[in-house]
């Protein structure tokens, strides 16, 4: 909907064109599958990247790139092409449910995911991965490899299997990889078209959608995806209400619509949040990466970054593995991703049940607004820089009426 003439594709091959033997095959062609195929081409090994649907593809998103996506994008080498492409904003604003509002420095894109998952995918297909249009309709490992059948009707097999199918769990359940199925939230969003300046990333925690959250997030160009999200469990999941209060109620959001129109459809998505569900895998040459493990933060939605760290770990892994001629080296996989990245998640934990206290979440907003200390330290939290632990305290209260 959003895409110019250097977006058409090209490159992506058909099912029926691809050879049958492969070192690895990856399912799932977003930010998660295409980064684990860039990495994989670049270590020389041969590998195909399986995209049920042709590039360029949407997705329900937020379409935010906050510090740890732009990190993850430096290390793929894709960083520059993305900033491109991408609007760039120098602030984060965070309103409460009293209308209490955080300003917070640091660097952040958004790109629509359309043109997000081709950059990244061209970006694999340059690095020597094949990237094909395929459907998976099931994996078979065995001791030494693994098949996946495909819905036209071919049979593929590799040495080892990167699952990177995002919310859609059904194969990742099959085969044991996840242990639980139901998403942990669902978001709903739109495009909005307005004369309306609006130059900062702004969450929204307004009490007219409390459980739930909301976005605005300038795209450029007078474009802006606007959005909400609820956890579920927390009431009965109605996105598409959530939003409408959302744009009634929240001023911001509401000039927005006043000012322009709504230029594409609704669309929903489940969320797989803070690890929810992860397990170790049962089966040593298939591994899950991404959303399908649940890389999404909880609270914010947030989740390109962390997905395609999982997918650069996972790559490093399959990688090892590959070379010295067995599968121990995937065993670790599990062991790092508790170690190394479910600590991360810890700030948007604490902030999700704070943010269950309306009066808290304003208290600790308010008191943001007015601190340098809290201030810096939710910029370095986003950064992965800072403790979240401090901040999210009493003492970090206290301190902040001191710094």
């Amino acid at each position: 909907m959003f895409f110019s003439s250097e977006f058409v594709n090209d490159w992506q091959r058909e099912a029926s064109t691809l050879e049958r033997e492969w070192d690895v095959i990856v399912v799932g062609g977003g930010p998660a599958g295409a980064t684990a195929g860039l990495c994989l081409a670049r270590a020389r090994h041969r590998v195909v990247v399986l995209e049920r649907y042709r590039y360029p593809r949407d997705k329900a998103c937020g379409d935010a790139l906050i510090p740890d996506a732009i990190a993850a994008l430096r290390k793929c080498a894709l960083a520059e092409r993305v900033a491109s492409n991408a609007f760039r904003a120098s602030t984060l604003q965070i309103h409460g449910p009293a209308r209490a509002v955080v300003e917070i420095e640091g660097r952040f894109w958004t790109l629509p995911r359309e043109r997000l998952d081709t950059l990244i995918a061209q970006g694999a297909m340059e690095a020597g991965a094949v990237i094909a249009r395929a459907k998976v309709i099931d994996i078979v490992p065995s001791d030494s490899e693994v098949f996946v059948r495909l819905e036209s009707g071919e049979t593929l097999r590799s040495r080892f299997v990167l699952l990177a199918t995002g919310a859609d769990v059904a194969l990742a359940d099959r085969l044991g990889l996840v242990s639980r199925t139901l998403p942990s939230a669902v978001a709903l969003r739109g495009y909005v078209r307005s004369s309306h300046r609006i130059e900062s990333l702004l969450i929204s925690y307004d009490r007219s959608i409390l459980p739930g959250y909301g976005w605005i997030f300038p795209v450029g160009e007078g474009l802006y995806n606007v959005g909400c999200g609820v956890v579920v469990g927390t009431t009965s999941p109605n996105p598409r209400g959530l939003f409408e209060r959302f744009v009634g109620s929240f001023p911001p959001a509401s000039e927005l619509v006043r000012r322009g129109e709504l230029v594409s459809a609704l669309r929903g998505a489940r969320l797989r949040c803070g690890l929810d569900g992860f397990t170790p895998p049962p089966h040593s040459r298939v591994l899950s990466i991404g959303e399908t493990i649940g890389t999404t933060f909880p609270a914010s939605g947030e989740g390109i970054g962390k997905a395609m760290e999982t997918a650069a770990l996972a790559a490093e892994f399959v990688s090892e593995s590959l070379r010295r001629g067995d599968d121990d080296a995937l065993a670790r996989f599990a062991s790092r991703v508790e170690s190394e990245l479910r600590p991360k998640y810890l700030a948007y934990r604490i902030a999700e049940s704070w943010l269950a206290r309306p009066w808290l979440c304003d208290f600790f907003l308010s008191r943001a607004a007015q601190s340098s200390y809290l201030r810096g330290a939710l910029a370095g939290i986003l950064e992965e820089r800072v403790d979240p632990r401090g901040a999210f305290s009493l003492s970090g209260l206290l301190r902040s009426y001191v710094d």
